[in-house]
């Protein structure tokens, strides 16, 4: 099935990474020293609610819908607050970017397959995320070979 979902989103899929900050190490007095961002690697694509749906669901204009599936996530359920990069490749003309939003809020499918998640741009996302490298690696060389 995951393949003929990634064959159905041919073109439109992207690499990215959800991040979320947790609490950090404990201080001398077991008092949270700070937060630390984490990282998974994801498949993803970005688009927007109708007009009609922003106007009668009260969802701010500038606001858009970021996909995540649900198989390619690395153990981190998308929640308000976590921030996700989206890579984009170079195309007509235009060089490789990427682009953080934060995340409203998330709702997904029975099967836990599809993300959908209310999201605004952000102009920067923490610079100090650690990512699984394994998995990241994994998740890049399978969308390579045409899997989800």
């Amino acid at each position: 099935m995951a393949r003929d979902i990634d064959r159905a989103f041919k073109g439109r899929l992207r690499t990215g990474v959800i991040v979320r900050n947790v609490a950090g190490a404990l201080d001398g007095h077991g008092r949270p020293s700070g937060a630390v961002p984490i990282g998974a690697a994801v498949r993803c694509f970005v688009d927007d609610f109708s007009q009609f749906y922003k106007a009668s669901a009260g969802i701010n204009a500038t606001d858009m819908r970021v996909n995540l599936f649900g198989a390619s996530i690395e153990g981190l359920q998308p929640r308000k607050d976590d921030r996700v990069r989206i890579d984009y490749p170079a195309a007509n003309g235009l060089p490789a970017r990427s682009q953080w939003y934060q995340l409203r809020g998330a709702t997904v499918d029975p099967a836990n397959a599809l993300w959908q998640c209310t999201a605004y741009e952000i102009q920067t996302g923490p610079s100090n995320y650690q990512v699984d490298l394994a998995a990241l690696l994994a998740a890049l060389a399978d969308a390579a070979n045409g899997g989800l």
